[in-house]
């Protein structure tokens, strides 16, 4: 788990928890485009946050 300076998470590993609930909920309903669209996003965000 990423910690920042105070030993808190960091808000990085919070957006990849994020990534992985929605790969969850995908795999429950697969056929829900918002779903697909949400994640998307998400890995995008941390993508560019860890540049």
């Amino acid at each position: 788990m990423m910690q920042n300076e105070a030993g808190q998470p960091s808000p990085l590993h919070y957006l990849e928890l994020a990534a992985i609930h929605y790969a969850t909920a995908i795999k429950f309903k697969p056929q829900n485009p918002t779903l697909h669209f949400l994640r998307g996003q998400t890995l995008e965000e941390c993508y560019y946050a860890k540049e």
